[in-house]
């Protein structure tokens, strides 16, 4: 080939290279990435995010009292449902070592009664604290479920009186040789002799001590311990005219408004229902409507 025509040819080549190289660069155009946007930019203002806040304050306040309370009482159910357990279980084996509540010899003093019934629980249970017949193992006072006695159970010379190891306070009252009397009057039958109450604050002297709420009360009789409030039983309570009413309804006995008595027949339910809904409601009934809702 003649050099004259190579020599052109590898011109012509480079040439070509070079336009179609200028070619590619200008096609190349260099992008950031605030080009793909507006240059506005979006954001909140100060009366929006206060706007917003403030919603979720009213909801917050409207809702977390409404979940704390449900939680409270939840373990309230759980506690109490402890109680019973512990209760039950050293009860059978009391019965084992000694017979039926019935036939334990009760003295006629009922401050003697209340400690032989002690004293016949006492190793079957997981004593912490025994205060016997002295104020500490429960709170001083204690006001019933509407608001209106004050109940001096931990500090009644009365009645023993002892914490158990899981913080528990237990009074034990004996009926002591009046059990068949009382048993005929409240609807205890003699193949199931009441025989005496065991009354419980599932949290010690912990708030809020009011009875329907931290301390409840369990029937000890010859078949074994019954938490108080059976629909099966007669209760009483008085009329506007101070008569005294007679009555299978245990709420009479279970009432934030109204309550009959101390007040003291609201364990059944919580342990049977699972709830504490007669805090908020007054037409529960054993018959049906078992909830507020």
């Amino acid at each position: 080939m003649p050099k004259t025509n190579y020599n052109s040819n590898m011109m012509n080549y480079k040439s070509r290279n070079n336009n179609e190289s200028e070619a590619h660069s200008k096609n190349l155009v260099p992008y950031c990435l605030s080009n793909l946007v507006s240059s506005q930019k979006a954001a909140f203002t100060l009366a929006e995010v206060l706007i917003t806040l403030g919603i979720i304050g009213v909801v917050a306040a409207m809702t977390i009292p409404t979940l704390i309370s449900n939680y409270q009482e939840k373990q309230t159910v759980t506690a109490l449902k402890k109680a019973y357990s512990t209760l039950s279980q050293a009860y059978k084996m009391a019965v084992i070592e000694s017979g039926v509540s019935s036939r334990w010899s009760y003295p006629t003093a009922s401050k003697d009664a209340h400690l032989l019934l002690f004293e016949k629980l006492k190793p079957f249970l997981r004593v912490n604290e025994t205060c016997l017949f002295e104020a500490g193992c429960m709170a001083d006072s204690y006001k019933s479920l509407d608001g209106k006695n004050t109940l001096n159970y931990g500090i009644s010379t009365n009645y023993p009186k002892a914490v158990l190891s899981d913080g528990m306070s237990v009074l034990f009252s004996s009926y002591g040789n009046s059990y068949k009397d009382f048993s005929s009057r409240f609807g205890w039958d003699s193949k199931n002799y009441a025989t005496g109450t065991l009354l419980v604050d599932i949290n010690g002297k912990s708030g809020p001590n009011i009875t329907g709420r931290d301390i409840f009360t369990f029937i000890l009789t010859d078949n074994g311990i019954l938490p108080n409030g059976q629909p099966t039983r007669n209760y009483y309570y008085e009329d506007e005219d101070g008569e005294e009413i007679q009555t299978t309804d245990p709420m009479t006995n279970c009432n934030r408004t109204k309550c009959a008595g101390q007040c003291e027949a609201c364990a059944a339910w919580v342990i049977e229902q699972e709830n504490l809904d007669y805090l908020h409601c007054d037409d529960l009934s054993w018959d049906g409507k078992f909830t507020c809702n």
